[in-house]
Parts: C-alpha cells; sequence; structure tokens
C-alpha cells in the first residue's frame, strides 16, 4: 500500500545489535520497500494488525559488509492509532505474524542446508515495543540476511520488467537457471509463495538465479518440477486459453507459450 509509512525516517542510521549467530551491531542504511496489513477496529478477529519493512544495512564495526534486515512490527488497528498509550497496548501481542514466522522458517532451512540460491540467516531478534512505541508492549523483530548479488527481473507487471527487454537467449538461460535453482529449493523442504519477477536476482556472469523476498510453505508430497512453474513466476506466458496451472497440463510442448 503507498501513501502510508509506519517506518520514518528516524529509522535511517539506527543501530541493531544481534546476540546470535556473532555478536554484532547493524546500522540501517536505506529503506528498500515496506507494506502493511491494518485491520479496522472493529474486526471480530483474533489476528493482529502489522508492518514490515527491508532495510540495507551495515556492520558497524566493518562498513564495506552489507546486508538487509527485515523488520517487523505490530501496530494498532485502523482507527484505534490515536487512542491513549494504555487502551492501544491492549491490543499488544507477544505473538509474531504469520509471514515473519515463515520468513524466518525458510531462512533456517535455507542456513542449515547452506543453499546457495537463496539468502542465508545472519541474526534473529525479537522483542516488545516500548511506551512510547506505536502499540506499547507489541511485538518487533529484526531478520536479518545476506544481500544476494545480481540484478531484479523486474515487477510483476510484464511490461515494466527486465526479463522481457533481454534476448531471447538470455531469457531461456535465465529460466534453465530458474529451473535448477527451484529444484534444489524444493529438495530442502522450501517452497516458495508469492512468485514474481521481482523476486528473482539474475547473475550474468555466473548465469545464476537467486530466489528473494519470500515466504515459505509445506512441500506438498512427491512435488516435482514442471516447466508450466515459469509461468507462475513470469518467465514465460501459456496460451489464453491453456489450464497451465492444473496438475495434469502436458507442458512438455510449449511452442504455443510466449518465451
Amino acid at each position: 500500500m503507498a501513501g502510508r509509512t509506519f517506518f520514518g525516517s528516524h529509522f535511517i542510521g539506527m543501530n541493531i545489535t544481534f546476540d546470535k549467530p556473532r555478536s554484532a551491531t547493524w546500522t540501517l542504511v536505506k529503506k528498500l520497500n515496506e507494506e502493511y496489513r491494518q485491520l479496522a477496529d472493529f474486526d471480530n478477529t483474533q489476528a493482529t494488525s502489522f508492518a514490515h519493512a527491508l532495510f540495507l544495512c551495515r556492520d558497524a564495526a566493518n562498513t564495506n559488509e552489507q546486508a538487509l534486515m527485515r523488520i517487523h512490527v505490530q501496530i494498532p488497528r485502523a482507527g484505534s492509532e490515536f487512542e491513549l498509550p494504555e487502551e492501544r497496548a491492549r491490543q499488544a501481542s507477544e505473538e509474531v505474524n504469520w509471514l515473519n514466522k515463515s520468513e524466518l522458517h525458510a531462512l533456517e532451512l535455507s542456513t542449515a542446508h547452506c543453499c546457495e540460491y537463496l539468502p542465508i540467516l545472519l541474526g534473529f531478534r525479537k522483542g516488545r515495543q516500548e511506551t512510547t512505541g506505536l502499540l506499547p508492549g507489541g511485538y518487533i523483530s529484526y531478520l536479518l540476511m545476506t544481500n544476494m548479488p545480481g540484478i531484479r527481473l523486474g515487477t510483476n507487471v510484464e511490461e515494466d520488467s527486465l526479463f522481457w527487454s533481454l534476448p531471447r537467449t538470455e531469457r531461456d538461460e535465465i529460466r534453465e537457471a530458474f529451473k535448477v535453482a527451484y529444484r534444489d529449493v524444493l529438495t530442502i523442504g522450501i517452497c516458495p509463495e508469492f512468485p514474481g519477477l521481482k523476486n528473482l536476482l539474475w547473475e550474468k556472469q555466473s548465469k545464476k538465479i537467486y530466489i528473494v523476498d519470500f515466504q515459505a510453505s509445506e512441500v506438498e508430497q512427491n512435488m516435482a518440477w514442471r516447466n508450466s512453474m515459469w509461468a507462475g513466476w513470469g518467465l514465460a506466458t501459456p496460451p489464453e486459453t491453456s489450464r497451465w496451472y492444473e496438475v495434469q497440463y502436458d507442458d512438455t510442448d510449449m511452442s504455443e507459450w510466449k518465451l
């Protein structure tokens, strides 16, 4: 969503210290993106409202070392933002949101298996917001991960993507590189959700694809690679009348596809 921020300019320059896997302090340098999901005050649900932002950061002790940090924070429900702190605090939860949990789980799997196609977890920290926070007593968490190389292949809008502006030969290389990466990721128990070109980095020199900005889901039993998976990530366009998303669809012949 645009036009509103829960991560103002005061975050830039902020220092965040992690104890594991090594003690280190990281400085936030630049906000790369931000999203939020805010429930209405009258919604009858136990779910919490939250915002998260991704920052470029650097090691305070070694400014040449950069990483990415995603900060998740619980926010007040819409309509309650200007209530007294003690009233807002009634919404506080120690339980982080599902996106935070799933991304942490995926990063832990990636780290445990030394996956070369996904970011590696460099640190995790969770706490409670202070009385001056957006939601006093609500959770706030910090995920530190490696900053993967390569150029982003675009947005989820085909016309704006870098991928479709590249020569066909390079697009073929990218598709094959993605196939290698995706198969490897499936073997360690991760099936990335929210697919799209904006979540793929292409390193031309090494001919590797890296998958970023993802959340994990359970891999279905016997789940295997299918060429039609390219369509879900914006790397191929199926014929309009095809039912490429169905398991029984025959994707061995792609002569009618836009590649």
